[in-house]
């Protein structure tokens, strides 16, 4: 098997290395992990030390000589890497072979289509979904691979490991001892092996974006620019009615503003609206009629593009946002913010950072709106679902109320970090079943669960592409993701601010002529 092609526009495309069996035994343990992969892993440390190891050298993927008494979980995890290894290099070379096989003619058209796929002529069951070098079958590799992973660190003797690296002492829940004694525990060598195989596999399996037209984001980015300073007075015509939804949200209701439809909601929502049909994005709805409107949730949102925020904002509920606080001191951008009364968090400080997640737990429970968060805590540099951060789930077991899980599909593709703007395509929104907090249930198992419910959701929908793909069924552009996928075009919604001018007009001269 060759090594791995890199795109020269690629800039997520790994750069492979040599390292020597003895280097990695040789690292010492991080103490920067929890065990169920919430926080900074010990692979990320990892990473940071020792540059990229190859996918085509055998012995990065065989037992550290150091190591003379392999426990048995370090020889399963070995096994279970070198065949997601393998595969990985099966789907690279197919990708590789399918860019290759396709006319630059083909490709370059692909980029000036937003909603175009390239297919092999000499493999047509090899397609390449819009905008990326990626396929389903990459995406359900994906998957697997980071359940796999989940497991290895949710293993006892692993998570009890882990858990004295990060915290020192002994895991109150450790059961190791009893069910493994006359094995070989494993040791942080081992640990630290496995969980930089498996980031090594993560950077080969991260989301490749193909160049975009310039000129498209451009275009876009003077219209969202426009429509951005033409909306401020309007913002702050929000503010007029902040004090009642604070103070007297009872009467906002007796004026009959239902909840998700408050005069600040309805501007969050049709601004966030027509961003999307400037920019020529179309935004699918999947799972709808999970959603219980009169209810109060914490939506958690899967979170790779700045995108997400103005997807999220443009459907049918209506959040308080909790976003970091440098947006905040963004001119024009900071302020909007502000007037829509979403929630700065301040990670540096932890001190300011727990008042404000207080603060948003305060609007849930007090005036029974929902929250949006993300639990990766960041935007995603590959593409894919991150470790969760454990911030988003103490708000969640303060507030007691039901989880929303959102996973948010194709913005990555359309504004991927370190892109001037957006440009113009398909984005899907999957609202997933609600998850009820359990009594007892500490953060470390919330989060757990909840990623693996990402995870879980993620797979399904690869899987359900990619036998598709296999049957080569062809359905009608408004089906194409899906009969369970509503699609909805934003392209007119940007008049909503002329037409709001208008009224505004039309009720300052019905003033003038009464008085």
């Amino acid at each position: 098997m060759g090594a791995r092609k890199v795109d020269e526009h690629d800039d997520t495309a790994p750069r492979e290395g040599n390292v020597t069996p003895d280097a990695l035994s040789a690292q010492p343990a991080s103490p920067h992990c929890t065990p169920n992969g919430n926080s900074t892993s010990l692979s990320r440390t990892t990473k940071q030390q020792q540059p990229d190891i190859s996918l085509d050298d055998e012995r990065h993927w065989q037992s550290l000589p150091s190591i003379t008494h392999p426990s048995q979980s370090y020889i399963r995890a070995l096994e279970q890497l070198r065949a997601f290894r393998k595969r990985t290099q099966e789907e690279l070379a197919r990708i590789d072979a399918a860019v290759a096989a396709t006319p630059k003619s083909s490709s370059a058209s692909a980029r000036s289509s937003s909603r175009s796929s390239i297919s092999s002529s000499s493999n047509p069951s090899v397609q390449l979904e819009p905008n990326t070098y990626e396929t389903a079958s990459k995406r359900v590799l994906w998957a697997e691979m980071e359940l796999a992973r989940m497991d290895y660190m949710d293993d006892a003797p692993i998570a009890a490991l882990l858990y004295r690296a990060s915290h020192g002492g002994e895991d109150p829940k450790d059961t190791s001892a009893t069910s493994n004694g006359t094995q070989h525990q494993p040791s942080m060598a081992e640990v630290d092996h496995v969980l930089l195989l498996y980031s090594v596999l993560r950077r080969h399996l991260s989301l490749r974006v193909r160049r975009r037209s310039k000129l498209v984001t451009i275009t876009n980015l003077l219209l969202v620019f426009t429509y951005l300073l033409a909306s401020i007075p309007l913002f702050f015509l929000a503010l007029l009615t902040s004090p009642l939804e604070e103070r007297a949200p009872k009467l906002l209701h007796a004026l009959g503003f239902r909840n998700h439809f408050h005069p600040v909601d309805l501007i969050q929502k049709y601004f966030a609206r027509g961003f999307l049909g400037l920019c020529g994005i179309r935004v699918g709805w999947r799972g709808l009629d999970s959603l219980a409107m009169d209810e109060s949730t914490l939506a958690m949102f899967s979170h790779a593009s700045n995108l997400d925020p103005v997807i999220a904002a443009s459907g049918p509920l209506a959040f308080k946002w909790i976003g970091k606080k440098s947006l905040f001191r963004i001119p024009v951008i900071g302020w909007i913010l502000s007037a829509l009364k979403h929630i700065p968090i301040e990670r540096e400080n932890r001190e300011k950072a727990i008042q404000s997640l207080k603060v948003a737990a305060q609007v849930i429970k007090k005036y029974r709106r929902c929250l949006a968060v993300s639990p990766e805590g960041t935007r995603s540099k590959s593409g894919r679902l991150q470790d969760f951060k454990k911030g988003a789930f103490h708000t969640g077991i303060e507030v007691a109320v039901p989880i929303t899980p959102m996973l948010i599909e194709g913005a990555y593709e359309l504004w991927p970090p370190g892109s001037v703007f957006a440009a113009s395509g398909d984005v899907t929104v999957t609202f997933m079943k609600r998850m009820d907090i359990g009594t007892n249930e500490d953060y470390n198992a919330l989060a757990n669960r909840t990623r693996r419910n990402f995870l879980h959701e993620i797979l399904a929908l690869a899987r359900k592409k990619e036998q598709a793909q296999i049957s080569n069924t062809k359905k009608p552009k408004s089906q194409r993701e899906g009969d369970d996928v509503v699609f909805t075009d934003f392209k007119w919604h940007a008049l909503w601010i002329p037409i709001s001018y208008t009224i505004l007009a039309i009720i300052h001269l019905a003033i003038r002529s009464l008085f």
